[in-house]
C-alpha cells in the first residue's frame, strides 16, 4: 500500500470504526489477508478492537491491498467505500495534474530555449547575409 492510501485509511479511521462490520469484511479479503492476519482480527474482543486490528494489517498487505479493501466495502457496505474511492481518485486526479504541469513547464522551458537558440541563429544569418552583400558590392568594384 503506498502512502497516498495509508494517510487516506487514517483520515477515515474513525468513521470506519463507527460502521465498518469486519466480520462480514473478512471473506471478500482472502486474495489480501493470510489465515494468520484473519485470525488476528477475529480474535479481537469487540467489533473496534477487530476494526483496528485490520486496519492495522491492511497497510503491510502489498499494493494492491487498499484497491481490494476499497472493492470489498463496495459490496458489503458501500457507503463506507465511496468516501475513500472519491478521496484516492481526487488523489490521483491531483497526482496527474502535478504531473501535467511538469511536463508543462519543461516544454515551455524547451520552447524558450529553442526560440532563443533560433533568435540567435537568425542575427548570425543576417551578419552573414550582410558580409556577403558587402562582399559582392566590393566584387563590383
Amino acid at each position: 500500500m503506498n502512502d497516498r492510501h495509508r494517510d487516506i485509511l487514517r483520515r477515515h479511521w474513525s468513521s470506519l470504526r463507527r460502521d465498518l462490520e469486519p466480520m462480514k469484511l473478512l471473506p471478500l479479503l482472502v486474495n489480501v489477508l493470510d489465515v494468520t492476519d484473519e485470525q488476528e482480527v477475529k480474535v479481537k474482543a469487540t467489533r473496534e478492537d477487530r476494526i483496528d486490528k485490520l486496519l492495522e494489517i491492511l497497510p503491510r498487505r502489498g499494493p494492491t491491498a487498499f484497491d481490494d479493501f476499497v472493492k470489498a466495502l463496495q459490496e458489503m457496505q458501500p457507503f463506507l467505500a465511496a468516501p475513500l474511492l472519491q478521496e484516492s481518485e481526487m488523489e490521483e486526479m491531483k497526482t496527474e495534474l502535478n504531473r501535467a504541469r511538469t511536463h508543462s513547464a519543461r516544454l515551455r522551458e524547451e520552447v524558450h530555449l529553442t526560440r532563443t537558440g533560433l533568435e540567435k541563429e537568425q542575427q548570425k544569418h543576417k551578419k552573414t547575409v550582410k558580409e556577403l552583400n558587402e562582399l559582392k558590392a566590393c566584387m563590383k568594384r
